[in-house]
């Protein structure tokens, strides 16, 4: 079977993204988050203090968006913003008490939720599909240019 044969495989990753997104945006609003508030709060506890632009792309959402969202966050106290002394265009941000409370909270019903995505499918399968994603991850990187031809796994780069 040939990629073209089939519905467009993007779709079905977007269909995933979408049923993800909403499953995690229900399991979180108990305690006040949403998934991308979540992952912000996510990071910060995985990375210490970090800029706005690092965060962004840490979490993979836009910097503009990122830049609403920590001061949303910073109101309600979950996270803390200090602006670098030398230059106070540029600012750190970092994890408060609040929201490590806030995040050890949703713990529990995260993993379920995770365990809830993965049923059914042995650690190999997920193995399997991490690798692919990484993959096409890798793959969809640019640049592309107009007329290029895509390869294939089996065609040599240049």
């Amino acid at each position: 079977m040939k990629i073209q044969d089939v519905d467009p495989p993007e779709y079905d990753l977007m269909v995933l993204n979408s049923q993800i997104r909403s499953m995690m945006d229900a399991v979180l609003r108990p305690h006040g988050l949403k998934l991308v508030e979540w992952r912000l709060l996510q990071c910060l506890a995985d990375e210490g203090v970090c800029s706005i632009c690092d965060l962004a792309q840490l979490a993979v959402v836009e910097r503009t968006k990122t830049s609403r969202l920590v001061d949303k966050l910073i109101q309600r106290q979950l996270i803390a913003k200090e602006q670098l002394p030398g230059d106070r265009r540029y600012a750190h941000v970092r994890l408060c008490e609040e929201g490590r409370k806030v995040l050890d909270a949703c713990s529990d019903d995260v993993v379920i939720a995770r365990t809830r995505l993965f049923d059914g499918l042995d650690q190999e399968e997920i193995s399997n599909l991490l690798a692919i994603l990484r993959k096409m991850q890798q793959n969809s990187r640019g640049p592309f240019r107009k007329g290029h031809r895509a390869t294939t796994g089996s065609q040599k780069r240049a």
